[in-house]
């Protein structure tokens, strides 16, 4: 019992200090293994520090064109970084759940996916005393029986000194309903990219934390006609009138293009920018990746606006 209320004051006590936030996107060259050709690849990474040298990232990586695949992925890194001055080392490797588009002997598309692992060494350069900072990385992905690659990055960021003592702004309070419409395609080549979008109720948790229902209408790509309703648990980095959002979970869809019209329960990731425009209303941009389970992944750009309530 000691060692349990002495294992929760620490959590407390760390919980309680202000360590940085860390927002950055990254671009470069990508190498894959077996093959001589070079892709460009980019990345975004949303990083929350828990202690003065350690820090747990959400990742997005878009592994660019390798012949026949198109790779992204979602990945979750504990990352361990050291201070020198103006200049910040960091080491980060965690599981990564990857979706690779790409074809079979026969010519049929296949949405393959697989968990591996992202492993991450970043130099970051901090030019004035300000939180905006630029840097280098190197990226490896590891994916068993599977095409790996290596990057070299550019990236660019900024850290988010969070006061504990001021989390709640007066935002924390507020319920919000947001309409986002947009394109989007299923990932196999060849489908039409038609309009879609979706209606969403958002309720927050804390500072950091948030839940929404949504409606999704994602169009009818003539692969897939797909309708339905999502729920997701969401991140949220906040700085001044910007927030930085992940956001991922269930989503019950119908399909009428399939097997007469089918039902199932897929998956949905989402990357989101909102920009405050004034005390109750956002407006932004929304990445939905929809994960099929049935070779039929497809991807939606909205852009949206927000209103508290």
């Amino acid at each position: 019992m000691k060692r349990t209320a002495f294992l929760l004051l620490c959590i407390a006590s760390s919980t309680a200090q202000a360590y940085e936030e860390d927002v950055s996107i990254s671009c470069g060259g990508l190498k894959p293994s077996y093959q001589e050709a070079r892709t460009f690849t980019c990345g975004v990474n949303l990083s929350y520090g828990f202690t003065d040298w350690f820090a747990l990232n959400a990742v997005y990586l878009n592994e660019g064109h390798p012949e026949n695949h198109h790779r992204d992925g979602f990945a979750i890194q504990p990352s361990f970084y050291k201070d020198f001055n103006k200049w910040r080392v960091q080491l980060s490797t965690g599981p990564y759940y990857s979706m690779d588009t790409t074809h079979r002997l026969d010519g049929t598309v296949l949405n393959d996916k697989h968990l591996g692992l992202l492993s991450s060494l970043v130099l970051k350069w901090h030019p004035s005393q300000r939180n905006w900072y630029v840097g280098v990385g190197y990226n490896n992905v590891w994916m068993p029986n599977r095409l790996h690659s290596n990057s070299i990055l550019l990236l660019a960021g900024t850290d988010i000194q969070r006061d504990v003592k001021n989390d709640n702004d007066g935002d924390v309070s507020k319920k919000q309903v947001g309409l986002w419409i947009g394109p989007g395609n299923t990932t196999n080549p060849g489908t039409k990219v038609t309009n879609g979008g979706q209606l969403e109720f958002a309720f927050p948790f804390n500072d950091l934390f948030s839940y929404s229902i949504a409606a999704l209408y994602e169009g009818n790509t003539t692969l897939t006609n797909r309708k339905g309703v999502m729920a997701q648990a969401w991140y949220n980095e906040k700085f001044k009138n910007w927030t930085i959002s992940a956001g991922a979970g269930p989503y019950l869809e119908h399909d009428s293009l399939r097997d007469n019209g089918a039902t199932g329960i897929l998956a949905v990731a989402s990357v989101r920018a909102t920009y405050k425009l004034t005390y109750r209303t956002n407006i932004g941009l929304n990445f939905n990746r929809v994960i099929s389970f049935y070779h039929k992944d497809a991807d939606m750009f909205m852009l949206g606006i927000q209103r508290a309530f």
